[in-house]
């Protein structure tokens, strides 16, 4: 099987040498019955990241180090560095590609393995996601009070076997090669979860294609302060509420998978679509920038789950949280800071 993984790296010396340690020894790596490679893709780096990619793969095993490829790309960005992967680096007789963040770390050396197994051995799976579980969760130590806040946040608000989690998830190639990202996008997991499950929004989703297991897992680090967990999640909402907007557009578009694709790639050159977008349609009465039904998630949610007087105070706060993000987000959006601000 011909394999291809992206590694995306934008700044990343402090851990780009150890993922490349855990991918070494990934069961999978080392099998010798798949055509591996594995691409970093170090994207507008002014840190040293490509000097120490390369020097940790030349030092593995040379049969290992042969599957590796260190690849310096000038411009910055998420988006951009998707695009370029896929469109401009991956073959065309590659079956499935593993994306995956410099940041992360892998504690089993049979976790992409198992994705691959997954996704092989059910016949509608077409993306199989790693389960994100924050350093926090399996931390030893006492947590503080703004760990325990940081720790609960969110996390019961998804289901991540259903969702794209961009630190790592596997496709088959069939799935992305029709796909551009728009440059400036804030939020690229709920974009592509959109358009693998619906074909570029032409047909509703269908949920099967898509799976995950507990046992497939990748560890992240994970927020520690206050403002970088308002930030993070401000960035989170105003994605959300961007992504909305351009699906709207897209499905002004003929309802052709044909259409819609040439559509995505001609948008994906412009460095401006995406603001100019923002600013043509936003805000909107009665809500502005962001639509309330995106500060009332959690209250949903906890509508359906059995209220103690623990969780009614959880809620409560995280409501309040909210509220907050919601005012933060909307303060950006406001001084044009939702498109390509992160």
């Amino acid at each position: 099987m011909n394999i291809s993984i992206g590694i995306f790296a934008h700044n990343e010396e402090q851990n780009i040498e150890k993922l490349i340690h855990y991918l070494s020894v990934q069961t999978i790596v080392n099998n010798t019955e798949h055509n591996m490679h594995v691409f970093v893709l170090a994207n507008g780096c002014s840190d040293f990241t490509v000097d120490f990619a390369k020097r940790k793969i030349s030092s593995l095993p040379k049969n290992v180090q042969d599957k590796f490829q260190v690849v310096d790309i000038e411009l910055s960005g998420k988006s951009r560095c998707w695009n370029y992967f896929v469109h401009n680096i991956l073959k065309s007789d590659v079956d499935v590609v593993y994306f995956m963040d410099a940041d992360i770390l892998l504690p089993e050396t049979d976790t992409l393995n198992k994705m691959l197994d997954f996704l092989t051995s059910e016949n509608q799976l077409k993306v199989v996601v790693s389960k994100p579980v924050k350093d926090l969760d399996i931390k030893n130590e006492k947590l503080s009070f703004t760990e325990k806040l940081i720790k609960y946040s969110g996390g019961n608000l998804t289901n991540y076997k259903k969702s794209v989690c961009g630190q790592l998830y596997l496709t088959k190639y069939e799935l992305v090669r029709h796909i551009w990202l728009p440059i400036g996008l804030p939020v690229e997991d709920g974009f592509l979860r959109a358009m693998f499950l619906t074909d570029l929004l032409t047909k509703e989703e269908h949920l099967e294609i898509i799976d995950g297991r507990d046992d497939i897992y990748h560890v992240y680090m994970s927020i520690r302060g206050i403002g970088e967990l308002i930030s993070h999640q401000t960035r989170i909402m105003i994605g959300t509420a961007i992504n909305e907007l351009i699906f709207n557009t897209i499905r002004t578009q003929p309802d052709s998978m044909e259409s819609r694709t040439s559509y995505l790639a001609n948008i994906s050159t412009s460095e401006t679509w995406l603001k100019d977008l923002i600013r043509e349609n936003l805000p909107k009465w009665p809500y502005g920038y962001i639509a309330f039904k995106h500060v009332t998630k959690r209250l949903r949610n906890a509508k359906t789950q059995k209220m103690t007087p623990k969780r009614a105070l959880i809620t409560g706060l995280g409501l309040l949280f909210d509220a907050l993000v919601y005012v933060n987000a909307s303060l950006k959006m406001l001084s044009g800071k939702g498109a390509g601000h992160w």
